[in-house]
């Protein structure tokens, strides 16, 4: 035993004092040792009943408390009859008053560790909800032995936790330890897996590395499908142009010759009789003449697409394109369409972009693009409706520099229905052409041309109230703050 126990020990023999309520009744006295205390609010520190409180201190009245009637109940007042008593209960209650304040942080340290225990409980249930149910992921330390891993991996990869390197390696043909590696694709049977790694961090210190696992089997084979179509599609594409152009022109030169002859016979009026049916044969051979040009057209679609499509397609590039020459053409060959429609094609005034820079490209593909943006606009354009057709500078920002792109923009707008959102978003998709002449490659012809000379298009429309095709085209000179200079 200690001397403090030995003193505390004396101290309650002195005292008189058996009972640890008695010592709580003393420190709640000794707080404020000049007021009466009721025997009530002694109780509940006490932690005893009033009348048994009342009965263990009346014992000590005289000699370490006064009693006095407060209220119709007793109230008490410490009152040491000398110094030695009084010098005994301060030992006494020093000595309480530390083991109290030490049995408070004892049982405060007792609740952060249950709190820390139930949030570690916590925190496994959720790591192990995680692992099993919403993520195929693994964990390793810098030795790269598993710490974690969800059951995806467990029955899939037969990785399990407690797995060494060797082990790893084996089952993900790569060392996860290595850094280089941020990505990695494995086949595992008929299961395609993306793996992705990263470094796992607490507390600001790398302890292992993550590797989220990704199942993109049903991805890949979408992938595969897709590819096997593209390529037999382009494949159908290449031999129906070229097992229908020979007989289409063939078909084309007969039908000429039949009108030619027609023309002649009546003009020669040598068959009087047959004249009405020369006429009637006349006008059925131009309008077999008219869908052969459409037959011709969609094939000469087809082979431009194809070629596209494989990088084929021979631009014949020239360094002095004019945006007034283009404008030009194009108003030359679509305003007899416009016409027979009752539509007006607005155009800019004689040499109205003098001033613009000069393009490089092929001008004979770039006025098939203006054509094809022209004649879909007659489309959805009703009679008396208007077809705009202008040219302006734009700039735009290099990205991740400060420099200016200058580009040529040829705005082709209508007066016409409009486009809804979804229509807005299939305007360039295969074969969503509406009302169309032929199979809808026009425009998409036309987007992959644009491309091909670093430019695009681009489309605004309102619908009920009109579309606006911007075709941009990038000028071969790079603009800056301080100058320009020659790309």
């Amino acid at each position: 035993m200690s001397a403090t126990d030995t003193m505390v020990q004396q101290a309650l023999s002195l005292l008189g004092i058996e009972s640890e309520p008695v010592v709580r009744a003393l420190d709640a006295l000794a707080s404020n040792h000049i007021m009466f205390h009721p025997v009530s609010a002694l109780a509940v520190k006490m932690q005893v009943p009033p009348d048994e409180a009342d009965a263990l201190l009346k014992p000590h009245v005289s000699h370490l408390v006064e009693i006095h009637e407060c209220h119709g109940e007793p109230a008490y007042c410490l009152a040491p009859e000398n110094q030695a008593v009084k010098d005994q209960i301060d030992i006494l209650l020093a000595s309480y008053r530390s083991e109290k304040e030490a049995l408070r942080e004892t049982l405060s340290q007792q609740s952060e560790i249950q709190r820390l225990r139930e949030e570690l409980d916590f925190s496994q249930d959720l790591m192990g909800t995680i692992l099993n149910n919403v993520g195929e992921i693994l964990i390793i330390d810098l030795d790269g032995t598993v710490m974690a891993t969800s059951a995806f991996v467990e029955q899939t990869l037969g990785i399990h936790k407690g797995d060494r390197r060797e082990i790893l390696q084996a089952c993900l043909a790569f060392d996860p330890l290595d850094h280089q590696v941020e990505k990695s694709d494995i086949q595992v049977q008929d299961l395609y897996l993306e793996c992705r790694l990263s470094d796992f961090v607490s507390r600001g210190k790398t302890i292992g590395r993550n590797i989220s696992i990704k199942d993109v089997t049903e991805e890949r084979r979408h992938q595969e499908a897709r590819k096997m179509y593209e390529k037999s599609r382009k494949q159908l594409f290449s031999i129906i142009a070229h097992e229908l152009q020979n007989p289409a022109l063939g078909l084309q030169s007969f039908l000429q010759d039949a009108l030619d002859m027609i023309d002649r016979l009546l003009v020669s009026g040598k068959v009087p009789d047959f004249e009405q049916d020369l006429l009637a044969l006349k006008e059925d051979v131009y309008l077999n003449q008219r869908g052969q040009t459409l037959l011709n057209r969609v094939i000469g679609d087809i082979f431009d697409y194809v070629k596209l499509q494989r990088g084929q397609m021979q631009f014949t590039i020239e360094s002095d394109v004019s945006v007034d020459y283009l404008l030009a053409l194009c108003s030359i060959q679509c305003t007899p369409l416009c016409k027979r429609k009752n539509i007006q094609l607005v155009t800019p005034a004689d040499n109205a972009c003098d001033g613009f820079p000069e393009l490089v490209g092929d001008s004979t593909r770039l006025v098939q693009v203006l054509n094809n943006l022209v004649k879909n606009a007659v489309k959805f354009t009703p009679a008396h409706g208007e077809i705009h057709l202008d040219a302006n500078l734009a700039e735009e920002p290099i990205p991740e520099t400060d420099e200016l792109r200058s580009f040529i923009c040829i705005n082709i707008t209508d007066t016409g229905l409009g486009m809804t959102e979804d229509e807005l978003d299939m305007i360039f998709k295969e074969y969503r052409g509406s009302q169309s002449d032929g199979m809808g490659l026009g425009l998409m012809i036309s987007d992959l041309i644009v491309k091909a000379h670093g430019g695009r298009i681009d489309l605004t429309s309102e619908l009920g109230k009109g579309s606006s095709f911007h075709m941009m085209l990038p000028v071969t000179q790079v603009y800056s703050a301080g100058g320009h200079v020659s790309v």
